[in-house]
């Protein structure tokens, strides 16, 4: 059985948004596109169970949209196994994040695009509050180390009884080093007691590890790393996701409607989630619909227990009346 790949909604909304933009322009600034996009823009049908099957209009690909939403994809995604890499939650907001390619022609994709909502997109989605993109290998490898292997399927039949050798000097070697002469040279060339070896990209893996306060995750086309430092500040923040995720599922749990106002009763011992409840109050009442957060419990609601980071607390969800 093959093997299912999900796409994230968000982002198959955001490419088909795009698309929708870059037809609309072609058709209001390309003559020739009229054609092509009145069918389907002009002409509703009147089922589609009495349509032909569609037919894919190579003129209507946009290559340098769908390289965007690759590279996109792919920070997101390593932004989320760094997260996991970390012992991270999503709804724990992290101070910073960078991001290095793997190319030249990686990072224009990059810088050609959209970069501001993009960046935005990005932010929002792993719950971070910056992003910076490294152009200088040196500068990033103040968050990350790199280790050199040798690829044993390939390097076997070519080396025999070196191999063990190469392995072993790959382990001592500076490993940014030999990195920076493989991107430049497109080899290394190991100096071993019994001859010269020369090794290529192809026959080499490349590991990092993140450097202590860094959490990382590498990918095809670039490497993604997170700062674990938390301050107060954002474990607050955080607190305030947990409590506002405890009363959405509460909503969910008494089938209310989008639009249903609701009351919050809290009760905590915790000073921390305390002062978390007093800083992002309007937060949690916003993202909850909620006209009133409280001390105490609502009367006749039901009494629910939790804990926030081995802090306890009680909360109870009641209706307001229309």
């Amino acid at each position: 059985m093959g093997r299912v790949l999900k796409i994230p909604l968000w982002l198959v909304t955001y490419g088909t948004m795009k698309t929708a933009d870059n037809r609309q322009q072609n058709c209001e600034t390309n003559p020739d596109a009229v054609q092509r996009c009145a069918p389907g823009f002009l002409k509703p049908l009147e089922s589609v169970h009495l349509a032909d099957y569609p037919k894919a209009d190579e003129y209507l690909i946009d290559e340098k949209m769908l390289r965007e939403i690759k590279l996109m994809r792919e920070i997101v995604s390593l932004g989320r196994a760094a997260r996991s890499n970390g012992n991270l939650k999503v709804r724990q907001p992290l101070e910073g994040m960078k991001v290095m390619f793997s190319s030249a022609e990686v990072a224009d994709v990059f810088w050609n695009s959209d970069v501001i909502d993009n960046v935005r997109v990005i932010q929002d989605e792993l719950n971070i509050k910056g992003m910076k993109v490294l152009a200088d290998k040196e500068e990033f490898e103040e968050y990350v180390s790199f280790t050199l292997l040798p690829d044993f399927k390939k390097l076997g039949p070519k080396l025999g009884k070196k191999l063990p050798a190469v392995k072993e000097y790959l382990s001592k070697a500076d490993g940014a080093v030999m990195l920076t002469d493989l991107d430049k040279n497109k080899k290394i060339v190991l100096k071993l007691s019994d001859g010269d070896v020369e090794l290529t990209n192809e026959e080499i893996q490349i590991r990092l590890t993140a450097k202590e306060g860094w959490t990382a995750a590498q990918g095809q086309d670039c490497v993604v790393v997170l700062s674990t430092d938390l301050t107060e500040e954002l474990l607050s923040e955080g607190r305030a996701r947990e409590v506002v995720r405890l009363i959405q599922e509460r909503r969910k749990d008494m089938k209310l409607n989008y639009t249903d106002r609701i009351m919050v009763g809290i009760q905590t011992g915790s000073r921390s989630i305390g002062e978390t409840l007093h800083k992002h109050i309007e937060y949690i009442k916003g993202e909850t619909l909620a006209v009133d957060l409280k001390k105490g419990q609502i009367p006749g609601a039901e009494v629910f227990s939790h804990s926030i980071d081995n802090e306890e607390l009680t909360f109870s969800v009641g209706l307001v009346p229309i």
